[in-house]
């Protein structure tokens, strides 16, 4: 292959990946926002999710697919993925959690768990961002030393 085809590959391979990344990202934020949305308005799931959806800004289409699929597992799951938080957090109640950190960790927590694929460092990378962008001061560090916690019991590694 010549170089000049390889370069054009490796660009359609690095615009690809980073428009997967760019959409799994919008995904992220959409189920961070649904969480929220049921926790704090008691809105059911379903109608939560099809807001979302149809609220996305044209140019900023979310993974549908994997949004689905992970706001479904960290909602039926709550309870289990508090109990992560719990232990983790040093025994902190989960209502002294805020909701919005208590929903981020959730995600968190759950594609550590059942998104194996996803490496460590992408789940709590993302996790961190969105603490930066829909949470308060310090929030970003308090997310970052509980996924750290838990990816250590999980995975069975330090982040």
């Amino acid at each position: 292959m010549s170089i000049e085809l390889r370069s054009m590959v490796n660009k359609d391979v690095e615009t690809h990946n980073h428009s997967q990344r760019g959409r799994r990202r919008k995904a992220r934020e959409l189920i961070l926002q649904t969480l929220y949305q049921c926790e704090v308005a008691h809105v059911d799931m379903g109608h939560a999710m099809n807001f979302q959806l149809e609220e996305q800004v044209s140019g900023s289409v979310a993974d549908s697919a994997y949004f689905e699929r992970v706001a479904l597992g960290c909602w039926r799951r709550r309870e289990e993925l508090d109990s992560w938080i719990v232990k983790a957090a040093d025994n902190w109640a989960i209502d002294r959690v805020s909701v919005v950190d208590r929903n981020i960790l959730r995600l968190g927590i759950f594609e550590l768990l059942a998104e194996q694929d996803l490496p460590l460092r992408v789940i709590i990378d993302e996790a961190i961002e969105l603490a930066k962008r829909f949470s308060g001061e310090g929030s970003d560090k308090f997310i970052n030393g509980v996924l750290d916690h838990v990816a250590g019991k999980v995975r069975g590694v330090e982040g």
